[in-house]
């Protein structure tokens, strides 16, 4: 509306302007108006978006920087690399049939991941703006349609459909480490299924408000309640996760792998709450540029998917029978040892494996 009076079409063809009225609305009726007079009826978007000066006012999305795209393309290939070899290892110990399975999840895990970043080299996922319009052939019969470009600062809403699968595999994996025993299946309890529900459907509702916190407008406070909603179920998926007398706690305790499930819930914990924190200096206040942005998401993505994978290797006792990974739980790891986890010396002869 604002458009069209600052070009006066409402003023030169006696169209009756309201707030709500478009560029669209005053476009289809001056072409109808000319078209009912006998003249050409089809003006052009670039003929209609120009100002008194004639200075275009549609600009072309120029597409983003390739340097932008370096910090993704590592991560496909990271990714990527990880996922194929995992599931390589999968089918070599395919006869392990829970050590197996549990490394096919990986792989899906960082398959997923590798999928994501392919997209968003490629510029998919990205919220959309609207524009201008496109005039159709026969303006009187089909009034065309909106013209949309990605956002700028770009805004992918596919990260957060990848967060909420990984972040859900992973605690999947958590609840898995705390519902196995040494022993194995047989002798081990484990963590109910209305309980595991729970918690992977408090993961979605927390990148669900994240994704509406990104997507409300820079500036609005909306913005910062859902942020505030978010930080409520980060806190809530920790309270069942880490809490000593919770159910989850006390069933890895009698499988006697409270110690694994320890180390895992604290790398939740950790890396889980760096994203909210970067996600104020960026996406909340602005006070990162775009760019540097994504750099650090993708730096983070590592980290955090790397951590818990290792963590993972340490914790859980199906995988130590993996031939290729001997060296890591001969010796506890820096971040295991970090995490709480004490590295014990066998005395006498190793146990087969």
């Amino acid at each position: 509306s604002g458009l069209a009076r600052r070009m006066g079409w409402g003023a030169r063809r006696n169209i009756t302007m309201h707030d709500n009225t478009t560029v669209v609305h005053v476009l289809i009726e001056k072409n109808v108006t000319l078209g009912g007079n006998g003249t050409s009826g089809n003006y052009s978007i670039d003929e209609f978006l120009k100002g008194g000066n004639g200075e275009e006012l549609v600009e072309e999305w120029p597409g983003l920087p390739e340097e932008a795209k370096t910090a993704w393309w590592l991560c496909v290939a990271v990714f990527g690399f990880l996922a194929l070899l995992l599931w390589g290892l999968s089918i070599v110990k395919r006869r392990d049939v829970p050590a197996s399975d549990k490394l096919q999840t990986f792989a899906i895990k960082f398959g997923v991941a590798a999928a994501f970043y392919l997209g968003f080299c490629l510029e998919l996922g990205m919220v959309q703006e609207t524009f201008g319009v496109k005039v159709a052939e026969n303006i009187v019969e089909s009034p065309g349609y909106f013209l949309t470009r990605p956002m700028m600062p770009p805004i992918f809403w596919t990260r957060h459909i990848s967060w909420g699968i990984t972040t859900s595999i992973d605690i999947h994996q958590v609840l898995s480490v705390a519902g196995s025993s040494p022993k194995g299946p047989h002798g081990s309890k484990f963590v109910p299924i209305g309980v595991q529900v729970y918690v992977i459907a408090l993961t979605g509702l927390l990148h669900m408000l994240g994704l509406v916190a990104t997507l409300v407008r820079f500036g609005d406070l909306t913005k910062w309640t859902y942020f505030i909603f978010g930080m409520i179920v980060y806190w809530m998926i920790m309270n069942q996760l880490s809490s000593s007398s919770g159910l989850i706690t006390k069933i890895a305790d009698r499988n006697k792998m409270l110690s694994g499930y320890r180390a895992l819930t604290r790398v939740v914990a950790i890396t889980w709450i760096m994203y909210p924190l970067l996600w104020a200096f960026t996406d909340g206040s602005r006070t990162v540029d775009w760019m540097t942005r994504e750099a650090l998401y993708a730096a983070l993505d590592v980290f955090s998917k790397l951590s818990f994978l290792l963590t993972f290797l340490v914790a859980d006792s199906t995988l130590r029978r993996l031939l290729p990974l001997k060296w890591l739980f001969k010796h506890a790891t820096p971040l295991a040892k970090a995490l709480g986890r004490r590295h014990r010396r066998h005395k006498g002869p190793h146990p087969p494996h």
